[in-house]
């Protein structure tokens, strides 16, 4: 039987009430708020900051210096990445 794991990265911030499920993955300064769920098989990349109460769906893929609001749910599968910082568009009246 192959034994299943979960490895935490250096200067992890992690509140009160955090389910982490087998074979999750968090890399460095990452912070997670109160009460978040990440279920089997996540990715979570250095620099993610998660809010309160966030539920993380099975191999789900969160890139470097990516925020994440709270009381977001994120279904099975999603990959999400950190494409900087938005710009305003330019618009003629």
């Amino acid at each position: 039987m192959k034994k299943e794991r979960t490895s935490i990265g250096d200067n992890v911030s992690i509140g009160d009430g955090v389910t982490i499920r087998d074979n999750v993955e968090i890399g460095y300064a990452v912070k997670i708020g109160d009460g978040v769920e990440i279920k089997n098989f996540v990715k979570i990349g250095d620099g993610v900051k998660i809010g309160y109460g966030v539920e993380i769906g099975y191999a789900v893929k969160i890139g470097d210096g990516v925020k994440i609001e709270n009381g977001v749910e994120i279904e099975n599968g999603v990959e999400i990445e950190n494409t900087g910082k938005a710009k305003e568009t330019d618009r003629k009246s």
